[in-house]
C-alpha cells in the first residue's frame, strides 16, 4: 500500500515567508532581508563584539548552532570564532540560497 505523504501546515514558516515576500522588514540586498536589526551598524556592532568575545573566551573554539539564522548577516561574522557553525532557519528557500 502506497500512502501519500500529507503536507502538514507550517504556520510559522508561512508567516516568515510572508514577511520576506512582502518585504515587511524592509528591502535589502537580497530577497531574504532580515531587517534593520540584523544590519544597522549601531545595533549589530556591539552585539557581534560581545558574542565574539564570549566565543573566543573558550580554550577550544566551540561548536555553535544558530537557530533562526535569517539572512546570515550576523552569523557570517561569528563563524571564524567557532570550530563548527551550523546555521538553521525555517524558510527552506532561504537555506537553499546559501
Amino acid at each position: 500500500m502506497n500512502k501519500k505523504k500529507s503536507k502538514k501546515p507550517w504556520p510559522t514558516r508561512d508567516a516568515m515567508m510572508q514577511i520576506y515576500e512582502k518585504n515587511l522588514w524592509g528591502e535589502g540586498e537580497s530577497d531574504f532581508y532580515s531587517g534593520i536589526g540584523s544590519h544597522h551598524p549601531e545595533l549589530i556592532k556591539p552585539y557581534i563584539e560581545a558574542v565574539s568575545s564570549f566565543l573566543t573566551s573558550f580554550k577550544t573554539p566551540p561548536m555553535v548552532c544558530d537557530l533562526g539564522c535569517g539572512d546570515f548577516n550576523i552569523g557570517k561574522e561569528l563563524v571564524k570564532h567557532t570550530k563548527k557553525y551550523i546555521a538553521v532557519d525555517i524558510v527552506e528557500e532561504l537555506i537553499e540560497l546559501s
